[in-house]
């Protein structure tokens, strides 16, 4: 209990850093509170900012060394019916502690499968990656 409690307050602590700096460059962006929570039928991704009539939806990850991201087969489906079903897309911003910034992926860029997980190598995210500012050549003016 103890060891969920302090990963689930970083991984809040990095959520809210996003919050924050999504705001800070036009976006509306919100926490989904109920993220990742195991007692819903369906977990929600951790955070959905939106700008200019563009919505992302965004799981958050942090990495304090120089590992792979994996993300759990199931919470990878999960977020694949997510997408599917709100046809809006899905990122995954995986902040890198010895880098210091968010760097973000889409959830389709998934470089392979294990039999648990979901895998993307560290040199796939940072060559590939698009870093906060980059969202914003994701997002086309809806005006009229």
């Amino acid at each position: 209990m103890r060891r969920y409690r302090k990963t689930y307050r970083k991984g809040v602590r990095y959520e809210r850093l996003l919050v924050r700096q999504l705001r800070k460059l036009g976006f509306f962006a919100t926490r989904v509170p109920v993220s990742g929570r195991t007692s819903l039928d369906i977990r929600y991704p951790d955070v959905i900012a939106i700008k200019s009539g563009k919505t992302f939806l965004i799981e958050v990850k942090m990495l304090s060394d120089t590992r792979h991201l994996y993300i759990e087969l199931e919470r990878y489906r999960e977020l694949e019916q997510i997408k599917k079903q709100t046809k809006v897309p899905v990122l995954i911003a995986i902040y890198y502690y010895d880098i210091g910034e968010f760097i973000f992926l889409p959830l389709e860029s998934v470089q392979k499968f294990t039999n648990r997980y979901a895998v993307w190598e560290r040199s796939y995210i940072l060559e590939r990656g698009l870093r906060i500012q980059d969202l914003e050549m994701m997002i086309v003016d809806r005006s009229d």
